[in-house]
């Protein structure tokens, strides 16, 4: 990549794939309430980061096959955490569904 593109929407990309991998960490060790809003910012810097990525190839920045092959593996990623909050939303609304079938017994 030229030096120009490379300090402009280079370091934009770059910044995002940071942004992601940081929030991922951040979702590992969080409460399960708070997991869900980090992994649905994820998800937006996923969207982020294949829409500059698609930048990059149409202004011929990257080959072809560099965006074939990232675009790949954002892919896997985005399938991956969105499944990851799919089954935490599931998790949590089967327990609150639960919960709140307790607190009707209990007030009978």
């Amino acid at each position: 990549m030229e030096r120009s593109s490379r300090f402009g929407i280079g370091t934009k990309t770059d910044s995002i794939f940071l942004e992601v991998l940081e929030l991922e960490r951040r979702a590992m060790y969080a409460p399960v309430v708070k997991k869900i809003t980090i992994l649905q910012e994820i998800i937006e810097e996923i969207d982020s980061l294949r829409f500059f990525l698609q930048i990059l190839w149409e202004l011929r920045l990257i080959p072809s096959d560099h965006y074939a092959s990232l675009g790949s593996e954002i892919e896997t990623i985005g399938r991956n955490i969105g499944g990851w909050k799919k089954g935490l939303v599931e998790k949590t609304s089967a327990w609150q569904k639960e919960n709140l079938a307790k607190a009707e017994e209990r007030k009978e």
